[in-house]
């Protein structure tokens, strides 16, 4: 769930894709 204060940070939108995406095999 992205919210408002994702929008225009980074770093927010890198966690919310990490999260978002299943865990890459080490």
């Amino acid at each position: 769930v992205k919210h408002p204060e994702g929008i225009g940070n980074p770093n927010f939108d890198l966690r919310i894709s990490f999260f978002s995406r299943p865990p890459a095999p080490a």
